[in-house]
Formats: structure tokens, sequence, C-alpha cells
């Protein structure tokens, strides 16, 4: 730490920090609005110009490219300095709409007012969509620039001598005004050196310089992720989510969690006077998402109107929903529980939790199923697939959880990624796998079927067809493992020798390395996300990736393997719902187990919370039958989805944003959302959801066995020893991971090949999740759940579509049928998918490809294509 003075104050900061932010973290005002903390400085706008004594050549300096020594003097409010700062302030608004900032009665304007000073000024401060939240506005007050010469005065190319640019509104997230935009580059700088995506550039030259997206067409044709890092930065109304452009104002903030993925992304819920989010801001409480989110967490909340959600239970009478009065059917349901069970015991009822909800309520889940039902029947979709992955493990080391922890992977010298597309399922740690490759010269290896946006990152890219990484990655472990450098590939023609050469000696060199100097092992990433389903067999696929994740692990790192594998659950809260025993109790059937058990008459009931089948599970024929065979479907949902056609009764639930509580992401960080900050909100919906209504329920069951004790304190803690801080711990800095066994050893791992290639007849199908389409609006059979229009074809090899006689590379047409399944689609031609291959959004006409898919063997394992 060094001293300095500012301003006559004495301050300290660190040696050679900038001192823009030394200021800025001491409460001294200055204005600064090319500079982004973090990123070299840009030093465009120049209005952070302050004093130092004995600066040379001159002690007018800026503050974003002065760092701080001992001993300096610093004055920020200098005559000198002030007059700069207001002098180059004038020239940043000679383009902008700046009436207000530099009008000294700008303070007697009431909104919607004529500006009584110039009956030319259309656009003002005051109909601004973002007055009293603009950096711009705050900075022009801070130099007094209504003190200053107005700018525009005989100034030919001002704002209002010249025509302004149109805005850009045709996409749904993001609106584009050019005619706000100061030039200070920030959205430049944060997408290409932030989110290293580059979808925004500087074009033109001199006066005719601007803003461009792309080729300089509008944004939607850009390759913007619409991840809103822009927004975030840009200081004026030129880049604005366009959900909330006009009612962003927010009068209160959360501390609360995205449910887009297992990286659980820390957020902020900006709370209007009326009691609804209207806007989101990333937070850096998760050490991994950092001040980044994609456009899931952004976004998420907008996609369903609160005013279209279900508000009150309905019942099916005579084939239709009709509401009912709440105590009705909190009594109707009660009476049925007791009258199956009674009639055909306990284990005639299911109950399937939900990964996008919080541990909350899957721990009350558990409770009502174990100790109130009293059924072994509990699960939830995906939690087969997510046994098979971790119990691999587990029964090599003992331990169910892996140490790893993803902030560290942007500290790797190898990264290996392995999973179809990490970009669209896993946004956040495809960006930290990014900034390895960027800011650490990682060396990056892509392991997928399916090119995605970390292969230009990438050292080598294995494009796999789906099925085969197991065997690759066994074969790679044992050729590094014996410095062996012969010819594999004959069994995988399709892929490239070299590459693979050029893996093993990558590898083995870091092998070497690490055996030297054994505590540089954290210098590995293994970074393992698999798709939900292959087209058959997909428990034991991922039990053979899991062995060959472990075994490459351990041929690297050898002890230490378990911490150089991180495990990317598709869904968002599986690890909570894990630790919160959500899974078949004792004997108890899995969620596969129970749509069998309903077809053969053992199972009546299924009660489901905040999921739909429909779109999320495997062999949609059998799915479908099992609905239709069901006694009574009873279903807890904020939305009427395209499960409701098969439900007996459905019970109001508050969506996911609106919940108080818990998560856990992949890591096993606990994150803490709306905990305790429920009176924030102001819904209709606030006494009727999931732990009110069963709760009582649950009495009305229970009145002749025993008092109905549920808290969620105590269960929980009942149910993981490892949340016993519960609930008395700060948000992202608990693990619900046991501290005394952090850390262990995968080893030993089977040395002989237990993998096999995927014997696949014909075309395999890979089907996944994509990032613009959105699983709740899938849920309810909206047309525009892929709002931007992007995710409504698939993509197959030319080799594959020459066989077909397909010519057309951009708007093919061709069917895929199996027996009497038929989809008919049209696809991209591309060798961005794998030979062999074809993959389809997973969410396409609400999840139809499901069909085609088998959790377990199928022995009619193919596809036919056709055009």
């Amino acid at each position: 730490m060094v001293n300095i003075i500012v301003n006559g104050k004495n301050i300290s900061g660190s040696n050679g920090k900038p001192l823009v932010e030394v200021l800025k973290e001491n409460g001294f005002p200055i204005t600064n609005l090319c500079y982004l903390d973090d990123l070299d400085p840009y030093a465009g706008c120049r209005t952070c110009v302050v004093e130092i004594e004995g600066a040379k050549p001159t002690p007018l300096q800026l503050s974003c490219t002065t760092v701080i020594s001992e001993g300096m003097v610093v004055n920020t409010e200098s005559n000198q300095a002030k007059e700069i700062r207001q002098s180059v302030m004038s020239f940043i608004t000679t383009n902008h709409p700046d009436r207000c900032l530099t009008c000294h009665r700008r303070v007697h304007c009431q909104p919607g007012e004529i500006c009584l000073r110039d009956d030319v000024v259309t656009h003002r401060c005051l109909t601004c969509a973002k007055n009293y939240r603009c950096e711009l506005q705050t900075a022009t007050e801070l130099v007094d620039l209504g003190d200053w010469q107005e700018p525009w005065v005989g100034e030919e190319r001002s704002y209002y001598e010249a025509v302004p640019p149109k805005p850009d509104r045709a996409n749904p997230f993001l609106e584009f005004d050019p005619q706000m935009c100061i030039l200070c580059t920030r959205c430049v700088r944060a997408c290409a050196d932030i989110r290293h995506t580059g979808a925004i550039s500087l074009s033109g030259k001199g006066f005719d310089t601007k803003i461009s997206f792309g080729a300089g067409g509008p944004v939607q044709e850009s390759n913007c992720d619409f991840c809103g890092a822009c927004i975030d930065v840009c200081p004026t109304a030129t880049l604005m989510e366009k959900p909330n452009k006009w009612n962003g104002l927010a009068s209160d903030w959360t501390n609360s969690v995205c449910n887009g993925c297992s990286m659980n992304c820390t957020i902020s819920y900006g709370i209007a006077n009326k009691g609804e989010p209207v806007i989101v801001r990333p937070v850096a409480i998760n050490k991994t998402s950092q001040e980044q989110i994609c456009v899931r967490g952004r976004f998420g909340y907008s996609e369903v109107n609160l005013k279209d959600r279900l508000h009150a239970p309905l019942e099916k009478i005579n084939g239709n929903l009709r509401s009912i009065n709440i105590e009705d059917a909190k009594l109707k349901v009660a009476n049925y529980l007791k009258n199956v069970i009674s009639e055909n015991g306990s284990q005639s009822i299911g109950i399937i939790a939900s990964p996008f909800s919080t541990n909350e309520d899957a721990a009350f889940l558990h409770y009502f199923a174990k100790d109130i039902i009293q059924t072994n029947n509990l699960d939830y979709i995906d939690g087969e697939n997510y046994r098979a992955v971790i119990e691999t493990w587990e029964s090599i080391s003992g331990y169910r959880k892996l140490p790893s922890d993803t902030q560290n992977i942007k500290n790797a010298k190898l990264i290996f990624a392995i999973g179809p597309d990490l970009e669209d399922s896993h946004q956040i740690a495809a960006l930290r796998i990014k900034d390895a490759v960027t800011n650490n010269n990682a060396e990056l290896i892509v392991v997928s079927p399916k090119w995605n946006e970390l292969v230009p990152f990438a050292k080598n890219w294995i494009q796999t067809k789906p099925g085969d990484e197991a065997i690759i990655l066994e074969e790679i472990s044992a050729h590094i493992e014996k410095n062996n450098q012969e010819d594999f590939t004959s069994q995988l023609t399709y892929l490239n020798n070299n590459d693979i050469k050029n893996i093993i000696s990558s590898s083995s060199n870091f092998q070497h390395a690490i055996d030297k100097k054994p505590e540089i092992f954290n210098q590995i990433a293994i970074i393992y996300a698999h798709p939900n389903y292959y087209i058959d067999d997909t428990k034991n696929i991922l039990i053979n990736q899991a062995s060959s994740v472990a075994k490459l692990a351990t041929v690297l790192v050898k002890e230490q393997a378990s911490e150089v594998i991180y495990y990317l659950p598709n869904e968002a809260n599986v690890v909570g719902l894990d630790d919160m025993h959500i899974k078949p109790i004792d004997n108890g059937k899995n969620f596969y187990q129970m749509l069998n058990s309903i077809m053969n008459g053992k199972i009546k009931c299924l009660i489901i919370h905040a999921d739909n089948p429909l779109i999320r599970a495997a062999d949609q024929v059998l799915v479908k039958n099992a609905l239709n065979k069901l006694d009574k479907l009873i279903l807890i949902d904020s939305t009427l989805s395209t499960l409701s056609d098969y439900a007996h009764f459905i019970f109001p639930d508050l969506p996911f944003y609106l919940k108080s509580g818990t998560t856990t992401n992949s890591s096993s960080y606990i994150f803490k959302h709306n905990y305790n900050q429920a009176e924030l909100f102001t819904t209709i919906n606030k006494v009727n959801h999931l732990h009110i209504i069963f709760n009582d329920i649950a009495k009305l069951i229970s009145t002749d066995k025993k008092t109905v004790d549920y808290s969620n304190e105590k269960f929980i803690i009942n149910l993981n020893k490892n949340y016993r801080k519960y609930p008395n711990f700060m948000s992202g800095s608990y693990r619900s991971i046991d501290e005394n066994n952090s850390k262990y050893s995968l080893m030993p791992v089977k040395t002989g090949k237990n993998n096999a290639l995927s014997k696949i007849k014909g075309i395999s199908v890979l089907a996944g999740k994509t990032l613009f389409t959105s699983r709740e609006l899938t849920s309810i059979g909206a047309p525009n759940a892929d709002l931007m229009g992007r995710e409504q074809k698939g993509v197959i090899n030319p080799i594959d579509a020459k066989e077909l006689g397909l010519n057309d590379l951009t708007d093919s047409k061709i069917i895929i049928s199996n027996n009497d399944k038929v989809l008919a689609i049209n696809v991209d031609i591309s060798d961005r998918i794998a030979p062999g291959t074809i993959f389809i959004p997973q969410y396409f006409q609400n999840g139809q490809i499901l069909e085609f898919l088998n959790q377990s063997k199928n022995k009619n394992n193919f596809v036919e294509i056709k055009t």
C-alpha cells in the first residue's frame, strides 16, 4: 500500500493501481465516461483530467492512465482541471440531444412540459428512458456543464443541425439508439475484451465514426448473444433492455440467482414501486460469473407476464379445467390422496421435483413424500443421468462431490472442454474458458460433435460422433500413459490423426511438468457437460464418459484428479436437489421406472412440481401413454403448460424469480435467492404457493396420524449436514461440501478398456439446449418460444446431405422417422456437425425430437432420414 494526498486528504491504495479507481473508491467524484474497471485505459473521453503536483510533462494528467505512487499529491478541483473537463464534455455532448444537460433551468422542468427556452426541443432528459439513471447526465452535473458555452451554437454537424440516425428496435432483447451515442467505446471493449465476442465495433472515419453491430446491419444479424454486457457499461440510453426500457427505474433491489443453468449466476432484480421486477443487473457474489450473465439471466423473468400466470387452482371437470375454490381444492386432493393410499398403498403415488426451483421446495417435497405420503417414489426428470455420473466417481473415491471450483477455470493452462455446446448450455463457464485462452495463453481442446463458439479459441477440436466421447478420452489417456503415438483412429475414421497426436503431445508435456512440479496440477481443467439424452442407452453412455473423464484426470494429475474435473449438470439446481435427497428412497422408483409402473397399474397418481416432461423427458411415447393412464395427475406450477392437458388438479405456485430461498451451483456454493426479501414483491399470488398449499394438504392427510411439523431450517439441516450453517451463511461464500474431505483421489481407475464405439445405425441424433429458445415459453406452447427466430433449424453434415441428395445449403427440408414417429425440419448443411450426425434443437416444435431419444437401451436405435 502507498499513501497519496487528494485535495489535501491523506488516502492509501495499492501501489500501481489506476488513480481513477482509487479516487472513486475513496469518494472523490470524478468523471470517467470511457473507463472500464479492470481493463486497460482507453483514454478517449478525457473527462478524468486532474492536476498532479510535479507531474511531467504537465501537471494536468488523465487519472485513468496514471497509476498511484508513494507521496503523490493530486488536486481534482483545480480551476484548470475543471475547465478542461468542461471543455471536453462540451465536445462529447455536441452530437447528443443535450439541451437539458447544458440548461441551467432544467431543475424547474417537469416531465411532459413544453420547453419554455426553445420550442424546437423534442428530445429532452425528461423524456428520455434513462432519465435519473444516466451516467452522462451525472457527469455533466459533476463538471457544471450548464455554466459552459452551449456546444451546439454555430456547429453544423451538431444534433440539432443534422438528421439523427434511426434507432434499431427490431429484436426482442436490446434497443440500439445511435443518436444517444457519445462514442465512449465502452460497449466495443466490453464485447471484445470482457465477453470475447466482438459483435460491436467502430466503423467509419472522422465525423462519420459510429458504433456498428456485425457488418453494420441490424443487431440481430450480428453474432450478438444479447448477454447485455454492453448495456451494463453504456453511460447513456444508446443501449438498453427492450422489455423494460420505459419502466426500468427501480426503487429497491434484491439479491437473486438465475436458474438458467447450473452456474447459478448471481443477479439483482430492480423492483419498481408496484412490486414487480423491471430490470436485472449482474452482481459479483458468484466468483465464477463475477459481473457477467447471459441472455437467460437478463431476460428470463420477462418471458411470461405476471398477469398471465396461474393465480388460482384448477380442476378438470367433464374434460375441461375449471377454477375451483382453494380450500375446496385442498380438501379434494387430500381426500383423494388418503383414499388412494388406503386402497393401493403409499407406493401408488410418485412425486417429481424441479431442478428449476429452490432447495427449500426440494426439501419440502422430500418431507411431503417421506413423512406425509410415505412413498419411496421420489425423483426429478434428469435424476438418473446426474446420478449415473456422480455415482461412477463416488464408486471410485467414496465421495459424492467433486472439490473443484469453477472460479479456477480462468487460471488453467490446459483445458479439455467436453460437451456439445458449452456456449449455449453454460455460457459463463465458456466465458471463463475464453478468459484462460485469451489472458492466460491456455491450450484448449474441445471434444464436441458440434461446432460452438469455443472452437475458434481451441488449439484442437475433436469432432466426435455423439456417444464416442468415452472411447476417445480413454484412448487418449492410454496413449499419454504409455507415451505411445501409434494410430488408434483406424476405429474412428472420421477423426484427424494429426489432431490426436497434437493433443497427446500437449497433454504428455503437461503430465511430465506436473510429475516434476506436482503443485502446478491446477493448471489442468477438464470440463464436462453432457447432453440430457442420446438416441439410446443414455445412462450407460454417461457412466462410460464419467469413467473416462476420471481416467484422463488421473493420468494427467494422479491423486489430485478430483480437483481438476469440473462437472456442469445441465439444469440449474441439480446439485441442490441431490443435496436435498431428491432421489428414490430405499427401493423406490426413479422417474422412468415410475412411468413403467404407471403403465402396469402400480402407480395411480403423479405429483409434478414446476417441470414439464413433455419437453424435457426422453421416450415421449412412454411419457404420453403413462400420463394418459394416470388416475390423477396433480401439478404445482406458475403457468398453464402443455402438461396441463393431462392434469386433473393444478395448483398455483410462484414463478422462480419471485421465490425466496437458496440454490446450489455446480461447485456446491449455496446462493441466497430473494432471501427474506419477499416483502419487496407485491403480487396477487403470494398466499397461494407450494409450501402453503401442500402444508395445508399435509395437515388434512395427517389429522389422525401426527402433528405436521415442517420448517425449512430444521428439515434442510436434517437432510444434509453440510447445510448446518443454514440460514446463517453469506451467500456464495459457503459450500455444501464436507470440509474435512474437500480433496480426495479418484485413483485407482480401471485401466482396461470399458468403452465401445457408438453402434447407432445410420445417422445419430444429437439434441441439445440452445441459447435463445425459452424453456418456459416452450413449456406453455408459445409460438414465440424462440424469440430470435435463430433456432428453428437442424444441422447436417455435407457428406450426409450429399447422400440424401440435398444441395441447398441454407433451406433444405428433411423428414426424420422411426416407426410411426415423424419430424419434419429445415436444416443447414454444414461441417459444424460431425458426419453421421444430425443436430436438432431440443425445444424445436415443443420438444418433438424427444420422441426419438431413449433413456435406456432400445432395439430400434436408429432413425431414417429422407428429403
